[in-house]
């Protein structure tokens, strides 16, 4: 993580902190962003970018005279597990069987009792 802060000039003309998050955010938008979270009363946005396998989350913090911006970077984390419609077929079924009854660890997943959790009075 690394932050940027940019001060206004001596004698400058006070832009507001609304005007430099929605400078911020429009800036980020154009290159594909997604704005996340954006607080008037804390003067803050959290602004998403993906773009070549990495994310990055920018916060800006925004005053009159003054802006911070925070930037993360991360690798988007690759897939690798794979489904099919028959392997999530079989999960809801196990699912839905499972708030029922338990399950052996044995191949072929015999039944062994019912559930006595769903069986006790609330």
């Amino acid at each position: 993580m690394y932050y940027i802060e940019y001060h206004l000039n001596a004698g400058g003309a006070e832009p507001g902190e609304l005007k430099i998050r929605r400078n911020v955010q429009d800036a980020l938008k154009k290159v594909g962003g997604t704005v996340i979270f954006d607080d008037n009363f804390n003067k803050t946005s959290t602004i998403t970018v993906k773009k070549d396998n990495k994310e990055t989350w920018v916060e800006v913090r925004s005053y009159n005279n003054m802006y911070r911006i925070y930037i993360v970077e991360r690798e988007i984390m690759k897939q690798e597990i794979v489904a099919n419609a028959e392997a999530m077929e079989m999960i809801s079924l196990l699912w839905v069987t499972s708030q029922c009854m338990v399950f052996s660890s044995i191949p072929g997943n015999r039944i062994l009792s019912l559930n006595p959790l769903l069986l006790w009075p609330k």
